[in-house]
């Protein structure tokens, strides 16, 4: 189980990694995207839903990457939908 946590925690964090990256060669102030984590965990077409450890690992994977990872100025927010799942919003401030 200890497997799958650090799994999905790091699979959270190259998550956030590149989304910081597309941010930064975006023209737009604010991006906005949703972010269905069973899918990122089991695949579009999965079955089953994550074990609810891996999805909170998920996302503490995530956000520990748009924080070492977005520069100053910047800042994020995650509103949660579906819990756990929601939309992720990154809005560039002065550069």
């Amino acid at each position: 189980m200890k497997a799958v946590l650090i799994n999905a925690f790091n699979e959270g964090f190259e998550l956030g990694r590149k989304l910081v990256e597309k941010a930064k060669k975006s023209k737009r102030l604010v991006l906005s995207r949703y972010i269905p984590v069973d899918d990122f965990l089991y695949g579009e077409w999965g079955e089953y839903s994550a074990p609810l450890g891996s999805q909170e690992e998920f996302l503490d994977g995530l956000f520990e990457a748009l924080e070492e990872n977005l520069p100053g100025g910047w800042s994020w927010d995650y509103d949660y939908c579906n819990d756990p799942e929601g939309y992720l919003t990154i809005r560039k401030g002065a550069q």
